[in-house]
Parts: C-alpha cells; structure tokens; sequence
C-alpha cells in the first residue's frame, strides 16, 4: 500500500472503545489480571525481555509477540486494524510513521488520556510525549526509548591524527560545519586519505543537520530551506574532497573499512551503538567514545500503544506503565540493554552514576569507560525539536538522499536534485505543498 496516510484517514468504520474510565483502573492486585495479549512488533529482543520481567510481577497477563519485517510493519498494522481479524491487543510502530497512526483518530491506536489519570506520563521526557500526541490533543503512543544521537568515533584514531580521545576536546572538531570540513581535512592530511571522517557522508550529514533543519514539513510544506540545502552542499564537499568513502551505513562494506581502521566516526542515535556497532566490532571493546555535534538530534525508536479493538485494554494499560515507569524494571533494562529509555527518573539516576557504579553496564564499558546516560541527557537538556517528526518521514528520509547523492556526485545540479525530491515528495503526498 504505497498512499499509507490516505489509506488510514479512507477507513470508514470508526471504531468505538468500550473501556469506560473507572476509579481504580490499572492499580488493582497485579495477581489478579489474567488474560493473553497479542503484541505486533518489529523485533522481538527487547520485548521478551520486557515481557519476562513484566511476569514476575503480574504473572497471569501472558503475551504473545507477533514479530513483522520493519520495511512490512506500516501496512501490517493497517491492513489488520481495517480487517478487523487478528487485531493484536498492541502495537509498536517506527518513529518514521508514528505520526501518521497516532492521527488517525480511534481507527488505530487507543487514546491513553481517556483510559485512565495520565500525570504518570509526566515522568517521561517531554517529546515523546509531543510526539505521540496526535493533532486533536489524544495521546496515543508512547516510546519506550529515547533515541538520541551522537557521533561515535574510535579513540585509537582519535589519538593518533588529533593528540587526543578525550570526548570534550573532539567534540570541538565537529563545533559547526565549516569545523567539521577542516576536521576532515586535517584527517585527510595526516593519514594520507587513508582514513575517512566518515563513511557514508549523505546518511551522517542528514542525522547531523536535519532535526535542527526543521524536519520535513514545516506548516504542511515541503522544507527546501537552508537548513536542508546545507545538506546538499556538506555532502556534495565531502564527496568532492574524498573525506568520506560514499559507501551507506550498515553494510558489510563500510563494517570491513571500519574493521580496517579506514573510518573515524559514525553518527548515530543511541541504538546504533547496541545494535551497529557493539555487535559488528567486538573486538574493539573500549576503543569507541561518543561526543555531540552541532545540534542535537534524535533518529528511530519504537512507539507503542493499545488497539482499538483491543478485549483486553487494562492488562495492555499496565503492562505499558509498568514498562515505561517501574523503576526496578527501567534500571534492570537499562544495564541489560544499555537503551536509553525515556524515563526521566531513570536519566538522572544513571547519568549521575560514578564509572565504578556504571560498570553494570556493557555499552559504558565499551565506551571505555564512558557514561554514555550522562552524554544522552546532555543531548535532551539541549532541547528536541519534536515538531521536526512529520507523517511521511519513512519515504521522504530515502528521497532526500537519493536526490543529496545525486547532487553529490554530479549527476544532477542542486536544483535539479531539490525538483526531483519535492516530485517524488508530493508523488507521495499530494497534500503537500511545496516551498
């Protein structure tokens, strides 16, 4: 289903919700709910283990995962809401679409405010929230992470071509963009070209520029602004100059040059570390650091919420709050998983952690030490812009590359390149409209 937002609001049953707001509803005896949900994720490491620790205190509410490809999840999630058969209880959904779900009213997910007091929310850090709140003031879903970005370089490199690997002082070669050009100049020298800033300049430049850019839609129309022409032009000097090896992120290509020393950073938001890079280079345990770049970004996550049709609203209800608020459970995923959560309680208690107390966590030893909660809540202190999330931003992230690539390496001008991606844009959203 290529018009995903059209197919949403084109569903012609409203569907109701018979859960009534009642005194009590969510806080009885966690003994006494039994039921089997059904649970539509992406993937399933994360929620098993959510899951597990959710039995040992409400052990009657099971919970089957049903796990859907992320690139089939969007269209999954449609198609059975606007079935109406096997509907699971909840679903999580990619930050990329979460928008477009959460404004499409009860067809979809439940509105959490009607379900119960919501001020727990207020425990959980301001975007997330925004961001799952839909257009009509309903909140709909909620993160279980806060995927904040950072640029992860090796602290060999660091030290061999700038003296250093102290996370303050690298920082400061990636203050600004004219910064980071003479950073990758300077690396380009010293090494020869041997080793490349980054390797995969369109996919770092865009986590680096776009959220403070605005994101995609600003008011309804497309953003061509500077903002995102700053995109364009960083990507097409990095690819001019050799300070980037033009190959994208996560493919066996670009983990084989980071393996071989050819690549100085990585930017990514905090799963990447968990999942990118701690799986594909073992062996280089503590030889990674993270430090900010010009603005603060966030990228990913997953967001979760209640079915509309779900039979079974309060067992699903708690099993939310309980993930997103029990402090035993926030601080056991934390150290198993090393995810930054989105609880806000949980921020200060594992950023103030000394590195002896942090040990419990793998990703911190990995990082040589580094306490990578303190870098985070750093980030979010900072500000997210949580208007920079829009309903198309799975489709629209691939044609802003594909167009900055073509710019890039000389097959379109800049101009050019923009009309190509404001056509494949509005192909996909004709209600969009352009600058």
């Amino acid at each position: 289903m290529k018009k995903t937002v059209a197919l949403v609001l084109a569903l012609m049953m409203v569907l109701s919700c018979a859960t009534i707001l009642a005194e009590g509803f969510g806080e009885k005896d966690p003994e006494s709910y039994n039921a089997t949900l059904t649970f539509m994720v992406q993937s399933t490491a994360q929620p098993n283990y959510m899951i597990e620790e959710f039995n040992k205190v409400y052990p009657n509410i099971k919970i089957e995962l049903i796990e859907v490809p992320s690139t089939e999840l969007q269209e999954r999630i449609i198609t059975t809401a606007m079935s109406g058969t096997d509907v699971p209880d909840l679903f999580a959904c990619r930050t990329q679409f979460v928008k477009a779900l959460v404004n499409a009213g009860d067809n979809i997910y439940l509105d959490l405010n009607t379900l119960s007091d919501a001020s727990w929310t207020d425990e959980l850090e301001d975007y997330v929230v925004d961001v799952g709140t839909a257009e009509d003031g309903s909140l709909r879903a909620l993160a279980w992470q806060c995927p904040v970005g950072g640029i992860y370089y090796r602290r060999s490199l660091a030290q061999e071509y700038f003296g250093t690997d102290d996370p303050a002082e690298i920082q400061k070669l990636f203050a600004d963009t004219a910064t980071i050009v003479e950073t990758a100049e300077t690396l380009k020298q010293k090494s020869d070209g041997r080793v490349k800033l980054f390797g995969d300049a369109a996919q770092d430049i865009n986590y680096l520029l776009n959220t403070n850019a605005g994101g995609f839609l600003i008011d309804n129309v497309l953003n061509t602004g500077d903002g995102i022409r700053e995109i364009y032009e960083l990507t097409k000097i990095f690819y001019d100059n050799d300070y980037c090896l033009k190959i994208r992120n996560d493919t066996t290509a670009l983990n084989a040059a980071i393996l071989n020393g050819e690549v100085f950073a990585y930017c990514l938001p905090t799963w990447g570390l968990n999942y990118n890079i701690m799986p594909n280079f073992p062996d280089q345990a503590g030889d990674w650091a993270v430090c900010e770049g010009p603005y603060p970004f966030v990228g990913g996550g997953s967001w979760f919420g209640i079915s509309s049709q779900s039979d079974h609203v309060e067992e699903a209800y708690v099993f939310i709050k309980y993930v997103l608020t029990d402090p035993d459970f926030q601080l056991s995923y934390a150290s198993n998983f090393g995810d930054y959560t989105s609880n806000k309680n949980t921020h200060a208690t594992v950023s103030a952690m000394s590195e002896e107390e942090a040990s419990i966590f793998e990703p911190f030893q990995y990082l040589g030490g580094q306490n990578a909660y303190a870098y985070w809540t750093s980030q979010l202190e900072k500000g997210v812009n949580s208007d920079a999330f829009s309903p198309y931003d799975e489709y629209f992230t691939n044609y802003l590359l594909a167009s900055v690539v073509s710019y890039a390496t000389g097959l379109q001008s800049l101009e050019e390149a923009i009309a190509t991606f404001q056509f494949d844009c509005q192909s996909y959203a004709p209600e969009i409209q352009l600058q």
